[in-house]
């Protein structure tokens, strides 16, 4: 299952916004089980949109918040908000434990 998490950076700053989505990704050094990507909204506002491949252990959504914060500093802007889209890190918690006791 895949936790839909996303945070929302206080800046229009595309290099900024890279470089928090770059500090979150796996691929690019970050906790273990995220993919994430920069998106601009209207306003021109940044969010980090992150898929959490393990969001009940490695890539739990606080220690990927640690890292945005501390790389969103980093880059001189800041987190102002996260949220899930889809199943809460709870519902997929319920699904994981129910799948267990079917045996899947």
């Amino acid at each position: 299952l895949v936790l839909n998490y996303n945070l929302l950076l206080d800046t229009t700053d595309a290099a900024a916004a890279r470089a928090v989505a770059d500090a979150v990704r796996s691929r690019s050094g970050g906790p273990p089980g995220v993919e994430a990507l920069a998106l601009q909204h209207d306003g021109g506002r940044y969010e980090v949109a992150c898929n959490l491949l393990d969001p009940a252990g490695l890539s739990a959504p606080a220690a990927v918040r640690a890292v945005a914060d501390a790389a969103a500093a980093a880059v001189g802007t800041c987190v102002i908000s996260d949220y899930t889209i889809g199943l809460t890190l709870a519902e997929i918690r319920e699904r994981l434990a129910e799948a267990e006791a079917a045996g899947r």
